[in-house]
């Protein structure tokens, strides 16, 4: 009896050709990811630090590449008014987003994920009608 085969989902690519192909659909979110990385000593003197990344169709980024890839999208699809309505309404609209950062990957998620598109969501109407018609 064999072993059961595990499908990989992710394309390998360098950077650049990661750039060139990706699309929003590529880097929307399904998941936040985390990782404790030990830099030095050992025992009780051991140092770590910590990597927040984001899972996607196309693997695991950094949060800061993830970040980077989305805004070359915004860019290359000439969307930077889009984002910013986005930022704006996210500011304006979502309470739990406390600081710059977080608004501006709560955008970026929102973007990538082209909500703004979805009728099924709950502020389609209200954030179309202020920023899109």
């Amino acid at each position: 009896m064999s072993k059961p085969r595990i499908a990989c989902y992710c394309r390998v690519a360098t950077a650049d050709q990661l750039a060139d192909s990706v699309t929003f659909e590529d880097l929307s979110v399904h998941f936040f990811t985390g990782r404790s990385i030990l830099l030095s000593g050992s025992g009780r003197d051991k140092k770590y630090s910590y990597r927040s990344g984001v899972m996607t169709d196309v693997g695991d980024f950094e949060l800061s590449r993830w970040r980077e890839l989305v805004h070359g999208l915004i860019e290359k699809a000439h969307e930077q008014t889009l984002h910013e309505q986005l930022l704006k309404w996210v500011k304006d609209c979502c309470p739990f987003q406390h600081t710059r950062e977080e608004i501006e990957t709560y955008a970026l998620e929102l973007h990538a994920s082209r909500i703004f598109d979805n009728p099924k969501w709950a502020a389609y109407d209200e954030f179309n009608r202020r920023y899109r018609i």
